[in-house]
């Protein structure tokens, strides 16, 4: 009895820690991925473990049958949940490793093993005491084969060693020892707390445990965010570049210079809009996250009217724009549309259509830019200009890191090409993903 109050305190804050835990894991992005889930599983399982092992001390030797329910009930779930989340930390940590898996499919089906084998004790012991006993007068007490109980963690926390070792050189020394922590300091509580069966080290330290994955996982966000804005940096630096390619500015000044000897209206008009179409790819420089459709669309039009001016009736613009409000990467529709006037509608003898549309499913929004140009072989990747080729790839990487979306481009030879822009719908703050943007 004298360790009851320590033990209760013990594992009251403990599972304090935990659901802490629980409400950073449920506001993080990472909750949606495979190990994120299984994370906050086993913090889950873990907090409750520690609750019933609190009310399992707290009613220690309370007469009557309720508490003889309550004392029965908590410390079956204790050590049926306990068992449970160390099954569950077990997959958390597989999950966690990239790479062929064949080792832990079987580690997995070991560990099924192990926690239905220890349940059955576990039944059959609240029939003859084998691994406790609630005596008459609601004590617990030890029963002769009370390490199985350590053994079955045991069994389990020895195949996650073994599995973090298997795979140490693809998790890297940092990993491999992390990995490692988590394994080694409930194992050495649980030896502790096999040596004195009162106090119970090692439910808590397992939350020590839990505490660390906890901060290595934001660590490995915080460097995960971080790489992915120096990339976002280099994409918007190689697309801007990439757009003021030197075809499109001889194109540009040469039509100027035409229109300025018949013309010099519309040549103060073309040098407007080239004015504006620079300014707009040098300011993207400056715009981290993602700007209003309606504010890449207007750039697009400016670059039409520049190309309108230099084929006149040689290239029609169709704009079929029935959804406007939602976001998109700065310069990630001009690349494409100048990719179908270039590559697809200017070199039709002719001339050629451009056609821009939006639309939405149930997920996502859709900017749809296809040309009757001549198309091409999707199988052949390489194209004559290279840059085009490094700007499509870079809208691609951006569309995928700002917000989730995607490109898709099909065409055929003699068939025009379709480009596909979707943008994922995040209705509010809580859906964006990892980054989130301020709006300047």
């Amino acid at each position: 009895m004298e360790y009851t109050l320590t033990n209760v305190v013990l594992e009251l804050f403990s599972a304090a820690v935990l659901i802490i835990l629980i409400v950073c894991q449920l506001s993080s992005t990472d909750k949606n991925t495979v190990p994120g889930r299984l994370f906050l599983l086993v913090l889950c399982l873990h907090t409750a473990v520690q609750l019933c092992d609190a009310v399992s001390w707290a009613f220690d030797g309370y007469p009557g049958i309720f508490f003889n329910v309550v004392m029965k009930s908590s410390n079956f779930l204790v050590y049926s949940l306990g068992v449970i989340d160390v099954a569950v930390l077990l997959l958390y940590i597989s999950a966690s490793i990239p790479g062929e898996k064949k080792l832990i499919r079987i580690i997995r089906f070991a560990a099924a093993v192990v926690v239905i084998l220890f349940h059955v004790i576990l039944i059959i012991t609240q029939f003859n005491g084998m691994l406790y006993s609630i005596t008459e007068q609601n004590v617990f007490r030890w029963g002769p084969h009370v390490w199985i109980v350590y053994a079955g963690s045991a069994v389990l926390f020895l195949m996650i060693i073994i599995v973090v070792l298997h795979h140490r050189k693809t998790l890297g020394r940092k990993n491999t020892v992390i990995f490692m922590t988590y394994v080694t300091v409930p194992t050495i509580a649980l030896v502790i707390n096999y040596l004195n069966l009162n106090l119970m080290l090692g439910q808590a330290s397992i939350v020590l445990a839990l505490l660390i994955i906890f901060v290595n996982i934001q660590t490995q966000r915080d460097k995960e965010l971080k790489d992915k804005e120096l990339k976002l940096m280099e994409n918007q630096v190689a697309i801007m570049l990439s757009q003021i390619q030197p075809h499109f500015l001889f194109n540009s000044l040469h039509t100027i210079g035409a229109l300025c000897d018949i013309d010099p209206k519309t040549a103060k008009e073309t040098i407007i809009d080239f004015s504006s179409y620079l300014r707009h790819n040098l300011e993207s420089l400056s715009r981290p996250g993602p700007i209003p459709f309606l504010d890449e669309m207007d750039h697009v039009k400016t670059y039409l009217s520049l190309e309108k001016k230099r084929f006149g009736k040689k290239l029609e613009i169709i704009y079929d724009i029935t959804l406007t409000d939602f976001d998109i990467p700065s310069l990630a529709l001009q690349p494409i549309v100048e990719n179908a006037v270039r590559y697809g509608a200017a070199k039709q003898r002719q001339g050629g259509t451009v056609t821009i549309r939006t639309s939405a499913t149930d997920e996502a929004w859709q900017v749809t830019v296809s040309d009757n140009g001549q198309g091409f072989d999707p199988t052949e990747i390489k194209k004559a200009d290279g840059r085009s080729h490094i700007g499509i790839e870079n809208v691609r990487s951006r569309l995928q890191l700002m917000c989730g979306g995607s490109l898709d481009i099909s065409s055929a030879p003699g068939q025009g090409t379709t480009a596909v822009l979707s943008i994922p719908e995040f209705r509010n703050s809580r859906d964006l993903p990892a980054i989130k943007w301020k709006r300047k």
